[in-house]
């Protein structure tokens, strides 16, 4: 029986060294999850806040985008306006260049009607003196537009 108690012994004491081992080499494994777990954990949380800074800076750029939407829509809405009054303007400059024309026409007609009767009048003067050396302007003058 001592034979069997000392064998017994023998592999309680190999049993143990086992144990033991195991147990170190769970320790050991155990040491070197909780390491990772925290540089994971420590990784999420630059994560969370990289995620909140992009997300900060994402609401910022959608409210400047926003703002710039705002200023083109203004922006086009005044440039409309300046063109439809620029075209209002060219209407109406238009229409004076043609109305001056118009007078300008009117005017030099009348000039030349009056250089006419006045050539007129001097020929018949002259005729009337005994020079018949100038012709009347009706009939030497061709009318222009």
């Amino acid at each position: 029986m001592s034979e069997r108690v000392t064998s017994l012994e023998s592999e309680l004491a190999g049993a143990k060294k086992k144990t033991t081992e195991t147990r170190s080499g769970l320790l050991s494994q155990i040491k070197t999850l909780q390491e990772k777990n925290e540089s994971l954990d420590s990784a999420v949380k630059q994560g969370k806040n990289k995620s909140r800074g992009a997300e900060s800076k994402t609401v910022r750029m959608n409210e400047r985008v926003s703002a710039l939407e705002s200023e083109l829509a203004a922006t086009n809405t005044k440039l409309a306006g300046a063109r439809e009054k620029n075209k209002e303007t060219r209407s109406q400059l238009s229409s004076q260049i043609k109305t001056l024309q118009a007078e300008k026409e009117s005017a030099a007609a009348e000039t030349i009607d009056a250089i006419k009767a006045e050539v007129d009048q001097l020929a018949q003067q002259a005729c009337d003196s005994g020079q018949h050396t100038i012709e009347p302007a009706n009939e030497s003058v061709e009318q222009t537009n």
